[in-house]
């Protein structure tokens, strides 16, 4: 799955309802994880590019990345700790 698609599950699972973010859980526990590893995988590439320009952009698609996927990971433990057992 492409970044843009997995930023834009992130994006619309922190406008759900409290109702709605314990039915998709889940999958976005998944989705959460897929982030990681692009996450690592761009990192990996900045170390091996000598391009400063590539570097510099692969440097801002991992601080969207981890920007999105801490915020999604907050709510997600927000709303976790939130569901009553």
């Amino acid at each position: 799955m492409k970044t843009k698609k997995l930023l834009k599950k992130v994006a619309r699972y922190l406008d759900l309802s409290a109702h709605n973010q314990a039915e998709t859980r889940a999958e976005m526990k998944v989705i959460f994880k897929k982030l990681k590893k692009k996450e690592r995988d761009i990192r990996d590439k900045i170390v091996t590019e000598e391009n400063d320009l590539k570097r510099k952009r692969f440097q801002r698609e991992v601080d969207i990345i981890h920007a999105q996927r801490s915020k999604g990971l907050q709510v997600y433990k927000a709303a976790r700790d939130a569901q009553p057992e």
